[in-house]
């Protein structure tokens, strides 16, 4: 269940990755000489390198947790 919903966001991410990548890359080469476009080109680019690593630091404190979480689980009666 835990990797279905892992290939699930992944196949989610990985396009929209590739297409973030892209589409700076071709703003970059569009805006050869002008260094305020190269210079958002390149913030926004980090803030979703940004945005990307929390995702996946969440991700993987949720499956840490998960695990941790029936490990430890109580059963009542």
């Amino acid at each position: 269940d835990l990797a279905v919903k892992i290939i699930g966001w992944a196949m989610t991410i990985v396009p929209l990755t590739i297409f973030i990548v892209i589409s700076g890359y071709m703003v970059w080469g569009a805006a050869e000489d002008d260094e305020v476009i190269k210079a958002l080109v390149l913030l926004a680019i980090a803030i979703f390198a940004i945005g990307l690593t929390l995702f996946f630091m969440t991700l993987s404190l949720n499956v840490v947790s998960q695990r941790i979480v029936r490990k430890y689980r109580e059963v009542y009666e």
